[in-house]
């Protein structure tokens, strides 16, 4: 940490509060609060607490903000957003935490780790959950047009003439404007098969023999939904600083207010998910996330959660968001305390309290809401334009001091022989000009060469992004065709220390089931140049108690004899 860095930490409560604060923003998918946060006697408090209902993301900025204008003074001009529409897990990565790689490597290993979350972060914002959220429709409602969709889909043979919201339309529950509304909120909030920027922190986690092992937290957010919070907040002419995920972010506001050591389970009910956190003083432990179904939040279903995370020791649980009533069926189930928590504020506050710094615990994870602008030095764009000005401010120099010279010819014409050695002097000073000239244009041609080598470099790490792009999907249908309904997959996990090397852990019903699975998925890698090695299938009960034979194998990419003597089927480029 620098020196800088470290005085703004030590003064970042003095400093939050010369500036007004700063502009705290919550967006669950369906509307858009603002605030403005401050420290006040150590701790953060949040002032004033606008919501707006607009769609479109630049007026609704401007809603929030106009609503919590002050009488006297301004604004803060830097704001955080807490957005529903994140990643957010716990990852095991194959990097040291004393040692982490560079942030496009770090960026590429996350990406990787949360890829399989984005699938189902997208189901969750359904078009029901969306017209829900906005009041539109209730519970009851939502789930009457589920039904009826089911008994016409039914009718039709399987066949789905029509979908959900159009359906909501034509039962008279909702209007064609309130679904293309909510269409459009839909669109901001699935992630697409697009780049995604993503954050990461070190978590050491106490074993319960008394070791530590790391692990990582790992977020991730949409690049063009980012880009459109940016601009959404540069039209307000304010600047967004980070981006926060709202699932797990409630730990950094709970954990440092508790004053009993040891692991903490929190409990966050959100519309459409639960999420599970287990975290001691310094980090999370672990988060589990949960869709929510049915009409009403069941005491059952938070249970369930729960009980992953439940350790001994632990004798009270933090529900965030759930009602008095849910929370004596959560103590009464799991014989704890459940301690309820309303305040909505509290993931704002939270994202407040892990900028500011002001605790010692590091708990949360964010994203950059914005890319480092490039050094001055590898500003290509930069260097032309000053190499222009240096020229034509030596063009423009090199005719004043002609002019002048001209000027004291005419006044001063019987001084021929001082005119002279002037006229000297001038020569040497623009020769020195038009050498400082061919400095920089060699200096240009360099950087011009290093930008080659680079985009040289971006071509060859495309090339091998395409290939793992074809490899992975044809890994996945390799599994898909061969697996059978008695054979269960638990893990596919990469050798990470070598190149195409993949560990499969599975469970069979049978003996027949598990080894016609390790035979069908051979003959299947054959047109990827992989083969199964190491296959064992041992009886063994699963998680559950029921019988059967576990199944571990590795697989591995042919060796070259095999490849030379054509005993299998080239995949195509």
């Amino acid at each position: 940490m620098s020196v800088f860095s470290s005085i703004l930490k030590q003064n970042i409560g003095t400093l939050s509060k010369g500036i007004n604060g700063i502009l705290m923003f919550q967006y669950d998918g369906f509307l858009l609060t603002g605030s403005i946060a401050k420290i006040v006697n150590g701790a953060v408090e949040v002032e004033g607490e606008v919501t707006s209902r607009a769609v479109e993301l630049s007026a609704a900025i401007g809603e929030v903000l106009d609503g919590l204008k002050p009488a006297k003074g301004r604004l803060p001009k830097h704001a955080v957003l807490v957005s529903a529409g994140m990643v957010c897990t716990m990852m095991d990565l194959p990097v040291d935490p004393q040692k982490p790689r560079k942030d496009n490597e770090m960026k590429e290993l996350v990406k990787w780790e949360l890829e399989p979350l984005f699938t189902e972060q997208n189901d969750i914002w359904m078009i029901g959950a969306v017209l829900l959220g906005r009041g539109y429709i209730t519970r009851e409602q939502r789930q009457d047009i589920a039904v009826n969709l089911e008994l016409a889909t039914s009718a039709t043979g399987g066949r789905r003439l029509t979908r959900f919201g159009e359906l909501a339309v034509e039962m008279g529950v909702v209007t064609r404007s309130q679904l293309d509304e909510c269409l459009l909120l839909q669109e901001r909030l699935v992630m697409m098969d697009e780049d995604a920027e993503c954050g990461w922190q070190a978590e050491i986690i106490q074993d319960p023999d008394g070791g530590e092992r790391s692990a990582w937290l790992g977020t991730a957010i949409g690049q063009s939904t980012r880009q459109k919070w940016v601009k959404a907040f540069q039209n307000n002419k304010i600047s967004l600083d980070w981006i926060y995920p709202a699932n797990t972010s409630s730990a950094s506001q709970i954990i440092p207010s508790v004053q009993s050591d040891g692991e903490k389970v929190i409990l966050e009910v959100h519309q459409e998910q639960l999420v599970c956190v287990r975290a001691n003083s310094r980090y999370l432990v672990a988060c589990q996330t949960q869709k929510r179904s049915g009409l009403d939040l069941t005491v059952d279903a938070c249970v369930d959660v729960c009980h992953e995370q439940m350790r001994p020791g632990i004798g009270v649980i933090y529900l965030v968001g759930g009602t008095p009533e849910l929370a004596s069926g959560i103590a009464v189930k799991l014989d704890r305390q459940v301690v309820p928590i309303s305040d909505k504020t509290i993931y704002m506050k939270a994202a407040a309290s892990h900028l500011f710094g002001i605790s010692a615990s590091p708990l949360g994870v964010r994203v950059k809401a914005k890319d480092p602008a490039p050094p001055v030095y590898k500003d290509i764009e930069f260097l032309r334009l000053a190499a222009i000005a240096m020229v034509v401010g030596g063009i423009l120099a090199t005719e004043i001091l002609t002019r002048y010279e001209i000027l004291k010819k005419e006044q001063e014409l019987a001084k021929l022989d001082k005119e002279f050695n002037e006229k000297l002097r001038l020569n040497k000073q623009i020769q020195g000009l038009s050498n400082e000239t061919k400095q920089l244009l060699k200096k240009v041609k360099i950087k011009q060469t290093e930008v080659s080598e680079t985009t040289k470099k971006l071509a060859v790490i495309n090339d091998i992004l395409i290939d793992r792009l074809d490899l992975v999907p044809g890994l996945m249908g390799a599994l898909k065709s061969s697996i059978s309904e008695e054979v269960v997959i638990d893990a596919i996990v990469e050798d990470r220390g070598k190149t195409n090397h993949f560990l499969l852990a599975g469970w069979a019903l049978t003996d027949t089931s598990a080894q016609l699975f390790v035979n069908n998925l051979n003959s299947s890698l054959a047109r990827w140049e992989l083969m199964v090695i190491d296959d064992a299938v041992i009886r063994q009960s699963n998680a559950y108690g029921v019988a059967g034979y576990t199944v571990t194998l590795q697989i591995i990419p042919k060796p070259p004899e095999e490849l030379a003597a054509g005993s299998f089927q080239k995949r195509e480029p």
